[in-house]
Order: structure tokens, then C-alpha cells, then sequence
């Protein structure tokens, strides 16, 4: 009789402690849950809330310093180079329109221009000769090529355009090859010698 008395006792027992297992599981279960609760109810905020405000600053940082960087990189010859393919290109367009205005504020007071047949002008007598076309479209430049030689205040650049003025309906023309002599003056650049020649073809 004992024996079965100790094993009804052991049953208990092994039920009682079964009962704990199960609510000390249920219990941690419950705090589990509370837990990730409480660790994902601000994540969630941070995502909808944060995430588009946080892309937008690094963006704007990123192209800030890829900005600074750009400009740190360019060199003084890169930059005289840039301001003088500029302005070449601005001499180009107020020689075909004849603009005495633009002229006058690129060409020095001491221009010296070599025409290709060997002429020597100045700057009074090249602005005189200024006259604006009727037909602004008549006639047409485009520089092709424009190298740039720089030397402290002063440079030196190539350029090869073409040129190409309309006779009736059929337009014609021909590529040039200047040698330009800038020097900058008072703060800007002025173009202060001129050549040109025809380039055979």
C-alpha cells in the first residue's frame, strides 16, 4: 500500500510542477509579446515617420560635398581654359551679327588683326566696319575646335570655325584657322592680337 500512497504522491507532485511549467511559459509568452510590442511601436514610427526626412538629408549632404569636390577640382588653367572658349564663343556670334556693342568690350584698345591677305586693322577701323546684316541669317559661324594655351595673364588660342554665308538659295563657305592672343586687362579678359587664314581644303 505505501508504494502506490508514494506514487499517487509523486503524481502530484509531478502535476503541480507541470501546472507552474505551464503558467510560468504562458507568463513569459505574455511579457514576449509585451516586449515586442513596446521594441516595434517605435520602429514603426521611425519608418513612416523618419525614413523619407532622413533619405532627404543625406541626398542634399552627398551632393553638397560631390558639389565642393567638383569645384576644388578644377584647376586655374581649367578655369581660364572655360572662360575663354566662352568668350570665343561670344566673339563668334557678334561677328556674324555685327555687333559693335560686344566687340568693343572684347576687343582691346590695341587690337592688331591680321586678315588672311595679310592686311593689318585696328580696333577703330574694324568697329567702323561693323554693319548689320538685313538677314541676321544670313550668315553663320560655328567654332569647331578651340584649344586654349594659357600663360599667367595672358593666353594663347587656336581656333577653327567654319563659316558659311548664303548666295540666293545654295549656301557656301569655308573653315578658317585664327590664332588669338588674350590678355586679361583690369580684371577681364581682351583680345589684344588677331590672325586668320583660309584653310585649303
Amino acid at each position: 500500500m505505501q508504494p502506490c500512497h508514494w506514487t499517487r504522491a509523486a503524481g502530484g507532485v509531478f502535476r503541480n510542477l507541470l501546472g507552474a511549467a505551464e503558467g510560468a511559459l504562458i507568463r513569459a509568452a505574455a511579457s514576449t509579446q509585451t516586449l515586442g510590442a513596446a521594441l516595434n511601436k517605435p520602429r514603426r514610427r521611425w519608418n513612416d515617420e523618419n525614413i523619407f526626412s532622413i533619405l532627404v538629408v543625406i541626398t542634399f549632404v552627398a551632393a553638397s560635398v560631390a558639389a565642393q569636390s567638383n569645384r576644388k577640382a578644377i584647376s586655374p588653367a581649367q578655369k581660364v581654359e572655360r572662360e575663354l572658349i566662352e568668350l570665343e564663343r561670344q566673339l563668334s556670334e557678334a561677328l556674324v551679327r555685327q555687333d559693335a556693342s560686344v566687340l568693343d568690350r572684347l576687343w582691346s584698345e590695341t587690337l592688331v588683326f591680321t586678315f588672311p591677305d595679310g592686311h593689318i586693322s585696328n580696333k577703330a577701323q574694324r568697329l567702323a566696319a561693323q554693319k548689320p546684316s538685313a538677314d541676321p541669317n544670313q550668315l553663320t559661324n560655328r567654332n569647331e575646335e578651340v584649344k586654349v594655351y594659357p600663360y599667367g595673364n595672358s593666353a594663347v588660342v587656336t581656333v577653327r570655325s567654319k563659316w558659311v554665308d548664303k548666295a540666293g538659295t545654295q549656301p557656301y563657305g569655308n573653315p578658317y584657322q585664327a590664332t588669338h592672343v588674350w590678355v586679361k586687362q583690369h580684371g577681364r579678359w581682351q583680345l589684344v592680337a588677331a590672325h586668320v587664314s583660309q584653310v585649303k581644303t
